[in-house]
Formats: C-alpha cells, structure tokens, sequence
C-alpha cells in the first residue's frame, strides 16, 4: 500500500499511514520503513527520507544494505559526497559490509565530480572484497583515463577493476602499430 501512495504521489499519505499504524499499536518493520524511505528519496524528500532513517536505532531497527544504499545515494543526489563516503564506514561499523551497489553509487558521484584521489580508494577497496564496478562505473572510469594520459595510478586502478579493459586496450596498440 505505501509504495502505491508513493507511486501515485501521495506522499502525505503515505507519511499519514505510518503515524495510523504507530496510533494503532502497529509496529511498522524494516521492511516498512525500507519503503517509505525508498518512495521519499525517489520523490526528492531526501531530508524527511534520512530523519526516517536516522529513528531506526531508536525503534530497535537495523537498516538493512539497501536502505543505506538509498541513503547514500540520496547523501550523493544532494552534494553531500563526504556524507555519503561516512555512512560507508558506518554501515562496516554496524555489520552491515556495503555491496557493490553501494560502492558504485559513491565511485560514480565521486567521478562525476573529478574527485578521481577519493575514488581511487574506494575502487580498490571494493575489487578487495570480491566486488564489481558496474558498466556506468566503468564509463566514467574510462571518461577519467582519457583526460589523464599518463596517470599510473589510474591505469593500475583500471587494470584491477577490470584486467581484460588492459588486455584488449594493449592488444589493439599493438595490432594499430602493426598496421
């Protein structure tokens, strides 16, 4: 039902529907508030979306990966990147380990605005645990290599995201010098 509220736009409604379960003796779950912090940050309530989220441990609630993937994305939707960066600590800290969505939703916004230093740690942290940068991750990845020609860091960081990148990108160096 909230996603619906949500969906058709009925924001207050859907806030006013939270407030009648609490009246009710109803004890809203993760799930609940998953959505309604889901369906607020898809709106642009992104303030009323994370005073939500900032309740849960009052409520004897864990978020759960992706209500702090929302979060952080909507942390990166408003310009608050450094914010966003933070709560990835605090998930770790909460034994709550961030996904490669998560870690590709702060990459790309760190990307998006040339804070390649501050990506670069983060790409490397996320190929240590086994994950993957996702295809827009990547693009921007590559728009960044283009402007920065001679950037080892930036290639060693490629090449660990993605060695086949290196692989086809030095086989077709040397297939142009043969030609």
């Amino acid at each position: 039902m909230l996603d619906g509220l949500f969906k058709s736009g009925e924001i207050p409604q859907a806030l006013s529907f939270l407030h009648t379960m609490e009246d009710e003796g109803f004890i809203p779950d993760i799930v609940t508030y998953g959505t309604l912090i889901n369906g607020l940050c898809r709106d642009g309530e992104h303030e009323v979306a994370r005073d939500l989220f900032n309740e849960l441990p009052s409520k004897g609630l864990q978020p759960t990966i992706q209500i702090y993937t929302t979060i952080a994305g909507s942390l990166c939707q408003e310009g608050s990147v450094e914010e966003a960066k933070v709560l990835v600590v605090k998930m770790e800290e909460s034994g709550c380990p961030p996904n490669s969505c998560t870690y590709n939703v702060v990459i790309q916004s760190l990307l998006r605005i040339n804070e390649l230093s501050e990506a670069i740690p983060f790409l490397e942290e996320m190929c240590e645990r086994g994950l993957s940068a996702n295809v827009t991750t990547m693009s921007l990845l590559l728009d960044q290599m283009q402007g920065q020609h001679g950037n080892d860091m930036l290639m060693k960081t490629i090449q660990k995201v993605d060695p086949k990148y290196i692989q086809t990108r030095n086989s077709n160096a040397a297939q142009e010098l043969d030609d």
